[in-house]
């Protein structure tokens, strides 16, 4: 970091040039950032706790732009699939260190999407940082009352929120928690992969991770091809379609653990996002399944931390005892969002109740609260 404090980068030269790339990323990774967006017409942005930051001191032309995205994704094709009106997603990394015990890769998310910028096609870069070290149960305060819900031997486990939100970080510590414990044959479907499970050495625990468009054409097929071989459970990226989620309540319904993650943002509208994936003949007989193989949904934000550092993630969620699942069921599926929510107060936890518990601890300060508070009234409107 800069002696004032900035984050910005200082080039050799007027540009960033193409051996700078890397050094530059790993210069955002050890500041902080979580973020890192190149924009046509724009600085470089730098999210680090939540902020945007600048990272160069000039706006990335088109010369620029197409530097980094020739570095990242390597495919002559990919100029011309966004000049077609399609966005990209890709992984990247590097190495860093020489070889030996200290070296690592740096590996990162990235999506790469047009836009109209200055009067012209342009295109945004969003390279989303992937930890070098797996999330731990153990790291993430999860509430103990949760934890029981998020070991099922069959049925589904949701985490919820907006993007950027930690949800792949959640999904990773659960199942690392599970793996130590002995958990059998998992199958996960990722896009793409961010996190490894090779130091885990357990005996009752294998675990196949299969990468989309790498190792599986998509979600649905390698759900489908997964039940051939016999696993106790799945880990899925995104239940993002009605064909991945079909098959996903089909794993669950056949005596499978399978984890799935959504970009909603309560309990209740996980169940009715769920729902209305499906074609309107179709989805009174997939809300029973949503309901039936519901077994906790948990729906989490990333909010400033008031005494600096690192967000704090706050979680609504519910987890659906077989009592739970019966009293949802017994009412009129127009009324299961009202049910859910009065079910989550009592049951579970409320966003909003999360809130005063970080407030109460002194982890937010007054301002997030009440936007937390107001967030929450406004979903559930």
């Amino acid at each position: 970091m800069a002696a004032d404090g900035s984050l910005i980068w200082n080039s050799r030269g007027v540009r960033l040039q193409p051996a700078e790339l890397n050094p530059f990323l790993l210069h955002c990774v050890q500041n902080g950032a979580s973020d890192i967006t190149f924009q046509s017409g724009e600085i470089v942005r730098v999210e680090v706790n939540g902020v945007l930051r600048y990272g160069t001191r000039k706006a990335f032309d088109s010369s620029d732009m197409q530097m980094v995205i020739d570095t990242i994704t390597q495919d002559t094709s990919a100029k011309t699939q966004l000049a077609g009106g399609r966005y990209l997603d890709r992984s990247y990394e590097f190495s860093v260190g020489e070889r030996g015990e200290d070296s690592y890769r740096q590996r990162f998310r990235v999506n790469i999407m047009p836009l109209w910028a200055d009067g012209r096609h342009g295109q945004q870069v969003t390279m989303r940082v992937i930890e070098r070290i797996a999330p731990e149960i153990e790291s993430l305060g999860l509430e103990a009352d949760l934890l029981p819900w998020l070991q099922p031997r069959n049925g589904m486990i949701w985490i919820t929120g907006p993007t950027g939100a930690g949800k792949t970080t959640v999904k990773v510590a659960i199942l690392r928690w599970r793996a130590r414990g002995g958990c059998g044959k998992v199958i996960t479907l990722e896009d793409p992969i961010e996190y490894t499970y090779d130091d885990i050495e357990v005996e009752g625990t294998l675990i196949s991770q299969h990468e989309i468009g790498r190792d599986v054409v998509s979600f649905a097929e390698g759900l489908r091809s997964g039940l051939r071989r016999k696993p106790a459970g799945f880990d899925i990226g995104e239940a993002r379609d009605a064909e991945t989620l079909l098959a996903a309540l089909e794993a669950a319904r056949t005596g499978h653990w399978t984890m799935v993650t959504s970009h909603t943002s309560s309990v209740a509208e996980t169940v009715d996002r769920a729902v209305v994936e499906f074609p309107a003949q179709e989805q009174e007989a997939r809300a029973f399944d949503v309901i039936h193989t519901a077994r906790c949904i948990v729906a989490q934000i990333l909010v400033p931390n008031a005494k600096g550092g690192r967000r704090v993630g706050l979680r609504e969620y519910l987890g659906f005892s077989e009592e739970i699942r019966r009293q949802i069921l017994k009412k009129p599926r127009v009324e299961w969002s009202e049910e859910i929510e009065g079910l989550v107060r009592e049951a579970g936890q409320s966003m909003s109740k999360a809130a005063f518990k970080a407030a109460d601890r002194g982890l937010i300060d007054e301002q997030t609260y009440e936007w937390v508070v107001g967030r929450a009234r406004a979903v559930s409107a």
